[in-house]
């Protein structure tokens, strides 16, 4: 939801930021790499099954 609403506000000359990678980057650091992993598969199955990516 973050990443509809936002991310064209935020934009700079077309450049949009992509909310779910700042997040995955953020746990995988905070929480270590399995945890990252598995955030990132699910979060990357959620984002395709709802068309949020570009």
């Amino acid at each position: 939801v973050i990443q509809i609403l936002l991310s064209d506000f935020i934009s700079l000359n077309g450049i949009r930021p992509d909310f779910i990678l700042i997040y995955l980057l953020y746990i995988s650091i905070q929480h270590g790499s399995f945890k990252g992993i598995l955030l990132g598969f699910t979060l990357g199955m959620f984002s395709d099954l709802l068309g949020v990516g570009t």
